[in-house]
Order: C-alpha cells, then structure tokens, then sequence
C-alpha cells in the first residue's frame, strides 16, 4: 500500500513516515502544502492519505481533500491538533477512513492505518437530498428553501441574506453556522464573508475579481481565496 503524507510539521512528518514504513507500507512523499500534495497524487496515487487538517498555506486539510477527492478516491484520515468542530464537520461531510487527535500514540496511528487498509475507502456524504432545506421567516410565515436552490449567501451582521434565482432572504442565523449546514463540496468560499454554489457560476471577471452567478449577482473574489477557487472549478485547470 502507498501512503501520501500532508503534514506541514517536518518532524511529526518524519515521525508518521517511520511508523508507516515499519508497517510494511511505502510512502509515496511526504507534502507540506496543498499544491505539493495535489502534484504528487497526480504523479502517484496513492492507496491513503494521512492528512493534518490545520496545514499552512491558502487553503487548509479539508479543502485540500476535496480537491484530492476529485483527481483520485482513497481513504483519507484527518490529523489534528486540537479538537475544532466546524473543522471536523466539514471533514466529516468527506466520509474519512477516521480521525487521530495530536498528540497521538503510535498504536493509535497503526490502528488507523490497518483498519483503513482494510476496509473499502469510504464514500463522502451524497449531496443534499432536494428536501434538505433552510426555513426562512417573509411576513408572518415560514417559508421552506431547499439547499440546491441557493445560489449565494452572505453574511450581514448577526444574519445572512440567502440568495436564490429570485429572492433574498435574511435568516438570523451566523455565517459560520450556515457553512457547517451546506456541503463543502457544492458551496464555495470566495471571501470571508461570502459563499457560492459551484453550480449557478456563470463566469469570472478575473480583472474586477468578481464572480457573477446565473442570477446576476456579483461576488467578490477575494486574493485569498482566488486560487484555491480556481483550482476548485474544473474549467480553470
């Protein structure tokens, strides 16, 4: 079995490496960042990614999975150092092979690697089903949006305004709470206070850093988020 490394901690990376290799494993390498793990999948797939949740760079373990996700399916387990639920949610949505909280044992690490070896890799959570909803209150009622059709949402103040083909609605609910309700392989970040679905892009003013949706909203791509946006859109490779 390969395994791919992601941890941006040279000495917790030297340290997996020798546990993997004293299983009988090959690691294919050892990366630091998302782009240098992206180039070694697409040079070596490998059989199982150890993945650190909280790595440096633009985007963090989670988006970093994803994009593996799409190039190559393999079981993923997440590394951590701290216990962050919004971070866990979102890896969650991934179906990992599982979770090992820093610091860990080394018989922690071979659990996980053999039960993942041995297991068929897991498949990420399906997208929302057409009934997985928000309820937003217009007038005296309660009215019923189904994920799918968001288009946007943006965050304003203690509230965020829901955008759909027509509408916008605002739900007193935070940002940060919205993301963690909205699968992270459909909804994408564009700035730290904006969220778009992949799906209604219509195209991007790479000048004016903006994204204009299907509905003719135009979304601030902020430089932050502009590269792992553009590698997250296939269009764009």
């Amino acid at each position: 079995m390969n395994v791919l490394i992601v941890e941006d901690e040279p000495l917790m990376a030297s340290h997996l490496q020798l546990v993997v290799e004293g299983l009988g494993y090959a690691v294919v390498g050892a990366a630091s960042t998302a782009e240098a793990a992206l180039a070694l999948v697409r040079s070596q797939p490998p059989d199982l990614v150890l993945m650190d949740i909280n790595i440096d760079g633009a985007y963090d373990g989670v988006e970093t999975a994803i994009s593996i996700r799409e190039l190559h399916q393999c079981p993923i387990i997440f590394i951590t150092a701290r216990y962050d639920e919004q971070s866990f949610l979102r890896a969650s949505r991934l179906g990992p092979a599982n979770f090992l909280l820093k610091p860990f044992e080394d018989n922690q690490v071979r659990r996980a690697i053999q039960l993942a070896s041995s297991s068929p890799a897991p498949v990420a959570a399906a997208p929302p089903e057409e009934d997985a909803h928000f309820y937003v209150k217009v007038g005296h009622k309660l009215r019923k949006i189904a994920i799918a059709e968001i288009h946007s949402v943006v965050a304003d103040g203690h509230y965020c305004a829901i955008h759909t083909q027509a509408n916008r609605y605002l739900i007193r609910m935070s940002f940060q709470e919205v993301q963690e309700r909205l699968p992270a392989e459909r909804f994408l970040k564009t700035h730290r206070s904006y969220l778009v679905n992949e799906q209604y892009v219509e195209s991007v003013d790479l000048r004016d850093s903006e994204i204009i949706l299907t509905n003719g909203q135009r979304v601030p791509l902020a430089k932050r988020e502009r590269e792992a946006f553009l590698r997250r859109v296939d269009k764009f490779k």
